[in-house]
C-alpha cells in the first residue's frame, strides 16, 4: 500500500545533541581512512609477507583514497627495512654479447665506476714508463740477437754442407736456393751446367735434391725459434706489464674483497689487460690523429670495455625503495637496449643498458596500474616471467616477430625481491581471474576499497572527529531533499519503499 509521508521523514538532519565539542577545528584528525577497514587489512597481510605469489591487487574506483592507503602502508613498512643492493653491468670477457651483472652494498657502485675509471687512467701513463727501462730494452734485445745468431749458425753449418758437395746457397727474393758452383766456388752458369756430361748433371741434382731436404729442415727450424722468440717477447712484456699494473689492481681488490663478482671481473681485467698492453703503450696524441675509419669495428676507444654501467644506485635511499610507476609500458618496467648509429649500422654495447621500474623497486615495492599493463605489447607477459622466475631478464621485444635478425647483446639477469601492488578496476580482476591461469598464483592477495559505508552509531562517531579539511579530502554526507509531492505520488515498491527512509548516501570523496 502507498504510505503517506510528512516532509521531515524525507530529510535526514544530522543529531548534534551528542557532540561534545563546540567546533570541529577542535577535534584532532584521524590518523588514518575511515570506512576502509577490510581493504586495509587486506593491504597490510599483502605487505608483510614477503612469499612468493603473495603480489596486490587493488580493487576500487578512483577516489576511494587507494593510492593515500597503499602509500601510507608502504611507508609505514619500509620504515628500519635496509636498502637494496647496487648493480653494475661490465664486460664480458670470455662471452662479450652477454655482459655480466654484479651485485655490491647499497651505494659503492658509483664508486667502483670511479675507481676503475681512475685505474685506466693511472694504467695509460704509467704503462708506456714502464716499457722506457733500459733493462727492458736490453732483455728484448738479448733475445732477438740469440735467434740472429741460431739462424746465422744454421745456415753456416748448411752452407759449408753444401760446399762439401759442390753446392751453395743464394738468398732470392722468392727465397733461399740450392745451386752448383764451380772449383772457384764461383756459382756455374747454365751454359757450363748443360756442358757437362750427362751423369756428372745427374749428380749435382741428387746433391741439390738431398740439401733442398736438408733447407726446408733448417728453414722451420728457424721458424720454430722465431715463434720461440716470439713467445719470449710476449712473455717478457706480460712480465714487465704485470710488475706495472698489479698494485694498481691488488689495491681494488682489498677494497672489494667481500664482493666475489668484483674481485672475479678484476682478475679478468688484469689477464685482459695483460694481453693487451700494446693498447696502453701507445701514444695518446697518436689515438687522437687516428684515422676513424680503421677504428674499432664499435667506433669506441678499446679502453671502452673497461667502463662501468651502473644500472642501479641506492646511495640515497633510505630504506626499501617504493617506485610508483605512472607509466607502466614494457621498457618502463623491464628495462632498454639503447643502440646507436655507427657507420651506418645500429651498434649497441653494455653501457647502453638502461634500468626499468623493476630495477629501482628491487629489494621494495612496485605500484603499477593493471590498464597500463594491459593495454601495452608484452608488459603483461614480461611482467609475469619476472614474478615467476624471480629475475629481470632485459631483453629486445617482439624479437621473434623481425623477419632479419639484427645483432645484439643478451645482458645476464638479475635476481628479483619485490612486491607488486596493480591497481585496477574489478572487471579487469574478474577478467584476469578468468582467462589467465597465472593470475591467482601471482596475486593472492586483494584489497577491495568500497564506494560506500553504513551509518552506524561508530562510523557517525569517526565522522564527527573529521576536521572541515579532512571531510572535503576523504568523505562527505549527502542526504536526499527531495518535496514530499514527488515522494507521495510514487507508486508501491518504488525504491523509497524498498529501502526505507530516512535514506543517506555516503559518496566517493570530492
Amino acid at each position: 500500500m502507498v504510505q503517506k509521508l510528512r516532509p521531515e521523514q524525507l530529510r535526514w538532519t544530522c543529531p548534534y545533541d551528542d557532540c561534545i565539542f563546540e567546533n570541529t577545528t577542535d577535534v584532532e584528525s584521524l590518523p588514518e581512512m575511515i570506512g576502509q577497514d577490510r581493504a586495509l587489512r587486506a593491504l597490510d597481510f599483502g605487505v608483510g609477507i614477503r612469499s612468493q605469489g603473495f603480489n596486490i591487487y587493488v580493487v576500487g574506483p578512483a577516489g576511494t583514497g587507494r593510492m593515500t592507503a597503499i602509500r601510507k602502508i608502504l611507508e609505514r613498512e619500509v620504515e628500519g627495512m635496509p636498502a637494496p643492493d647496487d648493480w653494475i653491468y661490465v664486460y664480458n670477457f670470455e662471452t662479450p654479447n652477454r655482459p655480466r651483472a654484479v651485485r655490491l652494498s647499497a651505494g659503492q657502485a658509483s664508486g667502483f665506476k670511479t675507481d676503475m675509471a681512475d685505474l685506466i687512467r693511472d694504467l695509460r701513463t704509467e704503462a708506456p714508463n714502464a716499457f722506457d727501462d733500459e733493462n727492458y730494452e736490453r732483455q728484448k734485445a738479448a733475445i732477438v740477437e740469440e735467434l740472429r745468431r741460431q739462424e746465422s749458425d744454421e745456415f753456416a753449418r748448411l752452407a759449408q754442407e753444401a760446399r762439401g758437395q759442390g753446392l751453395g746457397l743464394q738468398r732470392t727474393p722468392q727465397g733461399i736456393l740450392v745451386i752448383p758452383l764451380l772449383d772457384d766456388g764461383q756459382p756455374m752458369t747454365p751454359e757450363h751446367y748443360n756442358s757437362l756430361p750427362a751423369t756428372q748433371r745427374q749428380q749435382i741434382e741428387e746433391n741439390r735434391q738431398r740439401m733442398e731436404i736438408r733447407l726446408n729442415e733448417v728453414v722451420r727450424s728457424i721458424v720454430r725459434a722465431g715463434k720461440e722468440v716470439k713467445q719470449r717477447l710476449q712473455d717478457l712484456d706480460a712480465r714487465i706489464a704485470r710488475n706495472a699494473i698489479t698494485p694498481h689492481i691488488d689495491e681494488l681488490r682489498e677494497k672489494y674483497h667481500v664482493f666475489p663478482g668484483i674481485v672475479q671481473y678484476l682478475n679478468d681485467v688484469d689477464e685482459d689487460i695483460v694481453r693487451n698492453i700494446q693498447d696502453f703503450r701507445a701514444d695518446p696524441d697518436q689515438e687522437k690523429t687516428q684515422d676513424p675509419f680503421f677504428a674499432a669495428p664499435s667506433g669506441k676507444s678499446p679502453f671502452h670495455r673497461y667502463a662501468v654501467n651502473v644500472l642501479v644506485d641506492n646511495a640515497k635511499q633510505q630504506g626499501a625503495p617504493i617506485v610508483l610507476e605512472p607509466n607502466g609500458t614494457y621498457f618502463n618496467l623491464i628495462g632498454r637496449i639503447e643502440h646507436e648509429a655507427m657507420f651506418g649500422t645500429l651498434t649497441t654495447d653494455f653501457t647502453m643498458i638502461k634500468p626499468g621500474a623493476l630495477h629501482r623497486a628491487n629489494g621494495g615495492y612496485l605500484v603499477v596500474e593493471a590498464r597500463d599493463v594491459l593495454t601495452n605489447l608484452f608488459t603483461y607477459d614480461a611482467l609475469k616471467k619476472a614474478l615467476e622466475n624471480q629475475e629481470i631478464r632485459i631483453e629486445e621485444p617482439g624479437e621473434q616477430f623481425r623477419t632479419i635478425a639484427t645483432v645484439s647483446i643478451e645482458p645476464e639477469p638479475i635476481p628479483l625481491d619485490v612486491k607488486v601492488v596493480m591497481i585496477g578496476s574489478a572487471y579487469i580482476y574478474h577478467l584476469l581471474m578468468t582467462y589467465d591461469e597465472d593470475f591467482m598464483a601471482l596475486f593472492k592477495v586483494k584489497a577491495d576499497f568500497a564506494v560506500d559505508m553504513a551509518r552506524t552509531a561508530h562510523s557517525m562517531g569517526i565522522m564527527r572527529r573529521l576536521s572541515p579539511s579532512d571531510a572535503a579530502k576523504k568523505i562527505s554526507c549527502t542526504s536526499i531533499a527531495t518535496p514530499a509531492s514527488k515522494w507521495s505520488n510514487m507508486a508501491p515498491g518504488s525504491a523509497a519503499t524498498r529501502h526505507g527512509l530516512p535514506l543517506v548516501l555516503w559518496t566517493s570523496p570530492i
